[in-house]
């Protein structure tokens, strides 16, 4: 490799001993262009309507051929591969597209989150080229969007196979790509506290609310609130006096009150809608005791684990941070 194209997070060519090779800025966003297309490549005719949209045919294509003669004697014959189908040859010019690609293809998405150091193009503008610009802005939301895709993949993965530090930081950085997205804040609070940092999860959505109402002037994302809320109340609780094992064990009963009515209104709907399933049903009598009986306590062991979990790792929220954020 003669060249490296760096076109995440900017535009620049680096030669191989390290220095930056200094050219005009159409040829960059053509070599820029053919790097986000990879081994499609781009026509001649793509290429002029959008780095020459106001030029006349004629122009436009001599000063495509004028382009590509620059940078074949400025890079190497070989940089550039086709006549009409153009494409960069990977072993003269390679890219953080390519590296970045070829790395989600593989599946190594640490690699591949490693290899994106920005938005496509970022902070680069071609003067008079709205159809450049255009293409520049597909590219950048698609190669962000895979980007945040192998975050979620790093992250899932991380709390699937019980690696709650790891899983923070992907989905830290997932709720960095856009602090507005409540999905996204509220799967990082949940990683927080999952990694015993309940704290932290009740300061992120303590930050969410405010930058929401300073950014949109409107209420933030009721799940968020509620979540932070929750963690923000088992903290006064415990400042105030209440053990860990207390507050726990309020949660619990305060679900189990729910589960409780939920239940019983679901038996009852069962029996009132047994006359009509009563002739689906072989071998199982409509009134059959065990099943009304153990499908209620199955559910109700269920919702209670499902309650005492998140309880647990909420209560270890600090105290005086919930105070102060009161």
């Amino acid at each position: 490799m003669a060249f490296d194209l760096e076109a995440l997070g900017g535009l620049r060519l680096i030669a191989a001993a390290g220095q930056v090779v200094e050219t005009q800025r159409r040829r960059l966003a053509l070599l820029a262009l053919l790097a986000a297309a990879g081994e499609r490549g781009l026509n001649r005719d793509q290429l002029v309507g959008c780095l020459w949209p106001e030029a006349t045919e004629e122009n436009a294509k001599h000063a495509l051929n004028q382009l590509l003669y620059g940078i074949r004697r400025s890079l190497g014959e070989d940089a550039l591969h086709g006549v009409d189908l153009l494409r960069l040859d990977p072993t003269v010019i390679d890219s953080d597209v390519r590296r970045f690609e070829r790395a989600l293809s593989a599946g190594a998405y640490g690699d591949a989150v490693r290899y994106y150091g920005g938005p496509f193009l970022e902070g680069f503008y071609l003067a008079d080229a709205p159809a450049f610009e255009r293409r520049v802005e597909s590219e950048r939301a698609r190669l962000a969007a895979a980007y945040a895709d192998a975050l979620e993949r790093l992250a899932t993965d991380g709390e699937r196979g019980g690696d709650a530090r790891a899983a923070v930081v992907w989905r830290r950085r997932l709720a960095e790509l856009d602090p507005l997205d409540a999905r996204r804040a509220t799967a990082l609070m949940r990683a927080l506290t999952a990694g015993g940092n309940s704290s932290g999860a009740l300061a992120h959505g303590r930050t969410y609310e405010a930058l929401v109402r300073h950014e949109l002037g409107a209420p933030a994302d009721r799940a968020v609130v509620a979540l932070a809320r929750r963690r923000q109340e088992m903290g006064i609780r415990m400042a105030l006096g209440a053990g860990a094992r207390q507050v726990v064990a309020e949660v619990v009963r305060q679900g189990l009150r729910t589960i409780t009515v939920a239940l019983v209104l679901g038996v009852a709907a069962s029996l009132a809608a047994v006359q009509l399933l009563e002739t689906q049903l072989f071998g199982v009598a409509p009134t059959d005791l065990l099943t009304f009986a153990v499908a209620p306590m199955l559910l109700a062991v269920i919702a209670i684990v499902a309650c005492y979990l998140p309880a647990r790792r909420a209560s270890r929220v600090d105290p005086l941070i919930a105070l102060r954020s009161d």
